[in-house]
């Protein structure tokens, strides 16, 4: 057989293979991923105000990337899952050494952000604040087949927070609030004089609070993961850097001018990152 002719049998194949998993799409199979989230430092520890490196505190403080000082009272960020994103080439759908036609479907795994359809489950959402502890986030309910990534949004309003303290600590309508503190004549110091702590201390205080377009993230995996009937309970985790989340704004003008607060959103969604996938 010809090369031309092998190439066109292959092509017919992983068409009608393609077909076929799109066509079966809305089997299911009552698998669930969890999806967690954790908020994270990059940095070599997070710092509470009296300096002391800690998982909860009342305030978070670090050095965004041009080295002003940020001392963060408030960083909520409603990040949801939306879909996997199943894995719709050929070449994956052809990914058997012996080309086999795998049985298990492709399809997607719509939810709606922010939604919960299992009462006993509590939803959160990221908190910077409090580093380290992995909160479920969202719960999809997807076919079985191979998923190459996940789609996740910032959504307005989906969580509830705490009230109290001096600043607003609601998601009201909204998908993002942070009320962070910056330090003004901090961002040319070498990290020394930063660590001695004798600089300037005159900063200014504000609060940005930030309704989303809904637009979309999308994180892929190394590898595909291949949900099948046997296997029912899988845990995706995300980590999300806050230190991050500052970097290139104009503080003074976060809490009003428009162009500042999508520089937010699109930070905030940049910061997040795949850590572990695991079946539980």
């Amino acid at each position: 057989m010809n090369t031309t002719a092998l190439l066109n049998i292959t092509l017919a194949s992983g068409a009608l293979l393609l077909s076929a998993c799109l066509d079966s799409g809305s089997s299911e199979t009552g698998s669930r991923v969890q999806v967690t989230a954790i908020s994270e430092s990059q940095s070599a520890a997070s710092k509470s105000e009296s300096g002391e490196s800690t998982e909860h505190t009342e305030i978070r403080s670090f050095r965004r990337s041009d080295g002003m000082r940020i001392d963060l009272q408030v960083g909520l960020a409603n990040v949801v899952p939306v879909e996997l994103v199943p894995c719709t080439s050929i070449a994956s759908l052809l990914q058997d050494a012996a080309g086999a036609i795998v049985a298990s479907v492709i399809g997607n795994a719509w939810a709606h952000a922010g939604e919960n359809h299992e009462d006993d489950v509590e939803i959160g959402y990221v908190n910077a604040l409090n580093v380290h502890e992995p909160v479920l986030i969202g719960v999809l309910s997807p076919a079985a087949g191979n998923y190459c990534g996940i789609k996740l949004a910032l959504d307005n309003g989906a969580a509830a927070s705490k009230h109290g303290g001096e600043v607003d600590r609601t998601l009201h309508n909204v998908a993002v609030n942070v009320a962070p503190c910056y330090f003004h004549n901090t961002a040319s110091l070498t990290d020394e004089e930063f660590a001695a702590g004798d600089y300037d201390t005159s900063h200014s205080c504000i609060q940005s609070k930030i309704a989303s377009d809904l637009a979309n993230l999308t994180l892929s995996f190394e590898q595909p993961l291949k949900i099948s009937s046997e296997q029912k309970e899988w845990r995706l985790e995300l980590a999300v850097d806050y230190e991050e989340w500052f970097d290139g704004i104009t503080m003074g003008d976060l809490e009003s001018v428009s162009s500042e607060q999508q520089k937010l959103l699109n930070n905030i969604r940049q910061s997040v990152r795949l850590k572990t996938i695991e079946n539980i």
